[in-house]
């Protein structure tokens, strides 16, 4: 099962979203218990991809809702591009 965001999927941000994205791994520094996924760039930078358990903190904290009042697909593996579709949204939103 996907267990996290592809840098595809981060790269598909606005710019803005991009930068509210990576604004919020700055200003988290880190979640105790959480653990970040990260990506190695071409470049040489590390691009920070969330979890399923990141997206649903963040989901969470912006939408003040709880993961009870979250609806997820029924087909297996389609969880996390479904809460990505909703932190997406969120970050592209907050302009």
């Amino acid at each position: 099962m996907k267990q996290h965001v592809t840098p595809e999927q981060v790269f598909g941000l606005s710019i803005d979203a991009y930068n509210r994205y990576l604004d919020y791994f700055r200003k988290m520094k880190s979640f105790v218990g959480t653990l970040t996924y990260f990506e190695p760039l071409k470049d040489g930078k590390m691009l920070p991809c969330m979890s399923i358990g990141q997206m649903i903190e963040f989901l969470e904290l912006h939408l003040q809702i709880s993961i009870g009042e979250l609806s997820f697909p029924k087909r297996r593996g389609k969880i996390c591009d479904a809460l990505w579709e909703g932190v997406k949204e969120v970050l592209e939103e907050n302009e």
